[in-house]
């Protein structure tokens, strides 16, 4: 069983519970995701990935976002 504060909220052996714990981890991500990509960074992010060159000349550092969305993307592959 697992126990959060001393709750037992739910148990990871039982295949339903796990199923919806992955279903609201999914959704979680995507939420993120969807925040994300609408947001400035989001915005630069796709400009780095569409034209660098350009995202460059407008005064961006290209290195900076790309380590930023390589650093979210393997945090969320750790996870």
């Amino acid at each position: 069983e697992t126990s959060v504060f001393g709750l037992n909220l739910f148990d990871l052996d039982n295949p339903t519970h796990f199923y919806y714990l992955c279903l609201l981890s999914l959704f979680n991500c995507l939420l993120f995701f969807k925040l994300i990509m609408r947001s400035k960074f989001g915005r630069i992010v796709d400009a780095v990935q569409e034209n660098p060159e350009r995202t460059t000349a407008l005064g961006y550092n290209v290195f900076q976002f790309r380590l930023a969305s390589y650093v979210i993307a393997s945090a969320l592959g750790a996870y």
